[in-house]
């Protein structure tokens, strides 16, 4: 009982890993993603990659992240969109086993291998070639924004929302501030 197959598939601004178990784990809560980085200096660090999603009834703020040793991914695919053109990663999955409140890492021999090394780059993994002109995806921050808004008590700020197109124009200054 282990993690049996790990695939990592990169593009140009982020990897995705991908992985299977050969059999249920026992008392498996989820699973840690551990990265390594060599190259160019990036975004990415090494060590266990963050995650914004804990367990149900767990207290947290919006918007924070923790390591997956500690919000371990509960699912079989992670999209990292921390790593950074031109540099190379590899990752393992290590399964997080007890209550969680007390996690802690399966026996070493139910982690994966680490993964061959991958380039965030255009064609360099065989058989898979993508091509991306995204602009933000700011949905978190786009809701943060909006219960600022709703907060603000400025009769200046409100006559601007109200203005039409306004909340826009708000929207467009804050990035340009970014």
């Amino acid at each position: 009982m282990k993690v049996s197959k790990l695939a990592v598939y990169a593009n140009c601004d982020m990897a995705t890993i991908a992985w299977t178990t050969d059999n249920p784990i026992p008392g498996c809560r989820g699973f840690a993603i551990e990265r390594d980085v060599r190259g160019p200096r990036g975004d990415a660090p090494k060590g266990f990659i963050n995650t914004w999603v804990g367990f149900k009834g767990g207290q947290h703020n919006p918007g924070e992240s923790r390591p997956s040793t500690e919000w371990p991914i509960q699912r079989y695919l992670w999209s990292d969109y921390v790593v950074s053109f031109g540099q190379e990663v590899r990752y393992r999955v290590i399964p997080m086993v007890g209550s969680a409140a007390r996690l802690q890492k399966a026996a070493e021999e139910q982690w994966s291998g680490w993964s061959d090394w991958v380039s965030i780059d255009t064609g360099k993994t065989k058989g898979f070639e993508a091509y991306f002109n995204r602009g933000i995806v700011p949905s978190q921050f786009m809701a943060r924004q909006s219960e600022q808004i709703k907060r603000r008590q400025s009769r200046d700020y409100r006559g601007r929302v109200g203005a039409r197109n306004g909340i826009r124009r708000i929207y467009r200054e804050r990035i340009r501030a970014l």
